[in-house]
């Protein structure tokens, strides 16, 4: 009687280890997708706490419209307005990986009067509106449509937090 095994049971042992790694690897990922959007929802928090109290501080007034769409970081006046209050302004963990792209972070006052600032990008396709008059905090492209959506958007990788006044 010979010992060991057959080229066929090999092959078939190798298969199976390969098909069970990939669903392994798969759900990882995934994984990594859900955190990171944690990740972004608790960032949006951290900006709207800090533009409370940047408004509490400077009569009730927000700083000026910003996002890290263009180049991944926020603007030096941003910055500066905001680094009494978060001494560290989170950046989306994608672009923390030196991949700037279409996700980030933005905050700006929406309105009726200014075509710029009327946030109809985050219409809601169920009311036509969009939180006007309120100042909004969104994280773009996210990787899941789950998470925070305090303003109604009617693109579902939109996370929106309202800044209470």
């Amino acid at each position: 009687m010979k010992k060991g095994f057959t080229l066929i049971e090999l092959l078939v042992v190798i298969s199976i280890i390969g098909l069970l790694s990939s669903v392994v690897l798969t759900s990882l990922n995934s994984a990594r997708a859900r955190a990171r959007d944690s990740v972004r929802a608790q960032n949006l928090t951290q900006i709207r706490n800090a533009l409370i109290l940047y408004a509490a501080n400077n009569n009730g007034t927000y700083p000026a419209t910003d996002s890290t769409f263009t180049t991944g970081d926020w603007s030096a006046a941003t910055k500066s307005a905001l680094a009494p209050y978060l001494p560290n302004i989170p950046r989306d963990p994608i672009l923390n990986q030196g991949s700037p792209g279409w996700q980030g972070y933005g905050f700006m006052t929406c309105d009726t009067v200014s075509p710029n600032n009327s946030c109809s990008w985050l219409n809601s396709p169920q009311t036509g509106q969009s939180c006007p008059g309120e100042m909004i905090v969104w994280a773009y492209n996210t990787e899941t449509s789950n998470g925070v959506r305090q303003c109604p958007a009617s693109y579902s990788r939109v996370m929106t937090v309202v800044v209470p006044r």
